[in-house]
């Protein structure tokens, strides 16, 4: 058992441990700030060892901050990341850093059956490369992890291990719990039908009502209003505006929209085809005359040169696509803003609520759910059938426009 370094140890180590991981300078000094915090609040209190009760006590007191809550904004849950990656240095020794991976590479000891679950995910499972790169970062804090304790190669994993390891969730979201113990479930599924490893490991179970809250979304007159908040007289706004009417009139995902290529765009058929990143699936629509010279200004008079095949890129050199994962969730949260349109405080503000948005519009005008569900790009009904919580006097309408598949 390693001894456990005090906050001030431990804090210097978990600062040098970034500085080696190039973390941006901006992250840097939220960091040291949360972390000066906890050390005056450890002081005062004449607390020794950082925990996850200290961390809570001490954002409570200096920022006023719950960060068990789910209705952060960017700042405070930055707050919240710096108290996490505290936790996660003081036991696994590593600090995850989020960043764009292609070149799995585990470490040694693992690397081998892991490159092999990631193939067995890529050519067995059919996984999606988004999926594929969740399941690598997971287990690769998951196995630095292992190697902080001593452990070499998975067959020397027991149960006590992976209780210890359950606690760098604590802090987290249960969506985000949840998916990495199914990660590792499935992992260990595959290592005992490989012969890597004898135990049979039962994994707690973490219930996720995903469905349970009606979603949130914007009326037509705010979705009017957040478009109009756009300053297309200059080249951020161009983009801006087509990302956001591209989300707003056909409930694009961003991961799609950051995806659309040149070649995704028929101008002589006037029609717009992708295929959806989250289903795989393809899904063509009529391009709206609206969207067309939205798209157009962007092109010819506000994107930046450059030999990037990605229709919506960066502004800033060098000129190229944006990065894989994240969302356009700031874009929205700037012109929503702009234009006055206040969320609820129990409302979390994300990109989605754009598709939310549509659908909701799409029920009030009596669009059938077939019809919904084709311009969403839905892969079954049932899952288009999830929105018409969106406009409760909609539902019965709607609910007769659903084939009966039992008879």
């Amino acid at each position: 058992m390693k001894k456990q370094s005090s906050l001030p140890e431990l804090v210097a180590k978990a600062e040098e441990h970034m500085k080696a991981l190039r973390y941006s300078k901006y992250t840097m000094g939220v960091y040291r700030s949360v972390w000066n915090a906890l050390l005056k609040y450890a002081k005062e209190h004449n607390e020794q060892f950082m925990s996850a009760e200290l961390g809570v006590s001490a954002m409570q007191s200096h920022y006023d901050v719950d960060i068990y809550s789910e209705n952060l904004g960017k700042y405070q849950s930055h707050l919240r990341r710096a108290v996490n990656a505290l936790l996660e240095f003081q036991i696994t020794g590593c600090i995850t850093k989020r960043k764009n991976r292609y070149n799995y590479r585990f470490p040694d000891g693992f690397a081998s059956l892991g490159e092999r679950f990631i193939e067995h995910l890529q050519k067995v499972l059919g996984l999606k490369s988004e999926t594929i790169r969740n399941n690598f970062l997971n287990l690769e804090k998951f196995f630095n992890f292992c190697r902080f304790q001593g452990i070499e190669k998975i067959s020397q994993v027991d149960v006590q291990l992976i209780n210890d390891f359950s606690k760098t969730l604590v802090g987290y979201s249960k969506d985000y719990a949840a998916g990495q113990i199914r990660i590792l479930r499935r992992f260990f599924d595959f290592a005992h039908e490989s012969g890597e490893t004898e135990a049979v490991f039962q994994w707690p179970k973490i219930m996720v009502y995903k469905d349970k809250d009606i979603p949130s979304y914007y009326k037509p007159e705010e979705i009017k209003a957040i478009l109009e908040a756009v300053d297309r007289a200059n080249p951020l706004g161009k983009r801006d505006y087509a990302i956001l009417l591209l989300a707003a009139r056909y409930g694009f995902r961003g991961g799609d929209i950051k995806l659309l290529e040149f070649s995704n765009i028929d101008w002589t058929r006037n029609e717009i085809s992708i295929t959806q990143q989250k289903t795989g699936k393809p899904l063509s629509l009529y391009l709206l005359p609206e969207v067309g010279w939205a798209l157009i200004d962007y092109i010819k008079n506000g994107r930046p040169q450059s030999d990037c095949p990605k229709i919506f890129i960066r502004h800033m050199t060098p000129y190229d696509g944006f990065a894989y994962g994240g969302s356009f969730v700031q874009i929205l949260r700037k012109y929503t803003d702009a234009a006055n349109v206040k969320s609820k405080p129990e409302e979390k503000k994300t990109f989605h609520m754009l598709r939310y948005s549509l659908a909701s519009n799409l029920l009030r005008q009596d669009i059938p759910l077939t019809t919904i569900s084709g311009i969403l790009g839905h892969s079954e009904l049932d899952i288009t059938a999830k929105y018409t919580r969106l406009d409760f006097n909609q539902l019965q309408v709607c609910a007769l426009e659903v084939p009966d598949y039992d008879k």
